[in-house]
C-alpha cells in the first residue's frame, strides 16, 4: 500500500522496500534524473495519513556509480536515491 502510493509520485523512477521495525517501514526513493521530489513524497505521505518520521537524501560510492553506469544488475541505488525512513502506517 506505501510503496504503491510512492510509486505513483511524479518523478519517481524506483521505490524499495527496506525493513520495518517496531511498526515503522523503511523505503528507499530514487527519483528521475534532475527531479527534486523530497516535497511531493513528504506530502503524498502526510496526506495519505502516515506519520513521516525522516526524509534524507543519500549519495552513491564511487563502486555504486560504477556499477550502474556498467549495468551490472548488483547496483542497488541511484545517483538521485532519496530514501523515505522510519514512517510508520496507521
Amino acid at each position: 500500500m506505501i510503496q504503491s502510493r510512492l510509486e505513483r509520485i511524479a518523478g519517481v523512477s524506483r521505490v524499495v522496500f527496506k525493513e520495518e521495525r517496531n511498526n515503522r517501514s523503511s523505503f528507499e526513493v530514487e527519483s528521475l534524473k534532475d527531479r527534486v521530489i523530497r516535497g511531493d513524497l513528504a506530502r503524498a505521505i502526510v496526506e495519505a495519513g502516515w506519520n513521516l518520521n525522516e526524509l534524507r537524501p543519500t549519495a552513491m560510492s564511487l563502486e555504486e556509480i560504477f556499477l550502474q553506469l556498467t549495468g551490472t544488475e548488483h547496483a542497488e541505488t541511484a545517483p538521485q536515491a532519496e530514501p523515505v525512513a522510519q514512517g510508520e502506517s496507521r
